[in-house]
């Protein structure tokens, strides 16, 4: 449904009983399907400014740096609106790295290497490990807790989490501790 959809959604969510924050989506997509139908800069810019959008949410690193996107000018702006931009930089290293973050990017919740996660920290980026059902990486990425490192900025995260496999273990350990 487009920006309209998205509009209809957030202003749906503004009666729950507890407050729900959103990102604004950057629209970053090899799809020309998904990127036919994704809202306009125009309109992306106008949604950073609710007070229930926090943020940019996660632009892909690669075409970030191709510059095919309006990527840059949304950070610009989520910074100037003392906002976030948010990451996602599985596998970028190095000068890659820098440049990426050079976009204002504060966050990334693709580390899938103990390397990736310390260089990332060392930058000052909240770096989020993730333990889900569809990505585990906390075992590779484990190792840091006994690097030295200052850990203030990690945090554990699911990114993704199979409802019915988590009811279904609660119930089952539930069911196992019964007298």
């Amino acid at each position: 449904m487009g920006y309209r959809g998205l509009i209809e959604y957030l202003e749906a969510l503004k009666d729950q009983p507890i407050k729900i924050f959103s990102t604004a989506p950057p629209s970053i997509t090899l799809s020309k399907d998904a990127a036919a139908r994704a809202p306009t800069l125009a309109q992306l810019l106008e949604l950073l400014k609710r007070e229930d959008i926090l943020g940019v949410g996660e632009g892909f690193w690669q075409e970030v740096l191709r510059s095919e996107t309006n990527f840059s000018t949304l950070s610009a702006e989520a910074l100037s609106l003392r906002k976030t931009v948010e990451g996602h930089a599985a596998g970028c290293r190095g000068r890659r790295l820098a440049a990426y973050l050079d976009h204002g990017v504060s966050s990334c919740h693709e580390s899938v290497s103990a390397e990736e996660a310390v260089e990332k920290l060392r930058f000052g980026i909240c770096t989020m490990i993730r333990e889900g059902s569809i990505r585990k990486e906390l075992e590779a990425i484990a190792a840091i807790k006994d690097m030295g490192l200052d850990l203030r900025r990690a945090t554990l995260v699911t990114d993704s989490i199979d409802r019915g496999i988590w009811w279904g273990r609660a119930i089952w350990n539930a069911r196992s501790s019964e007298p």
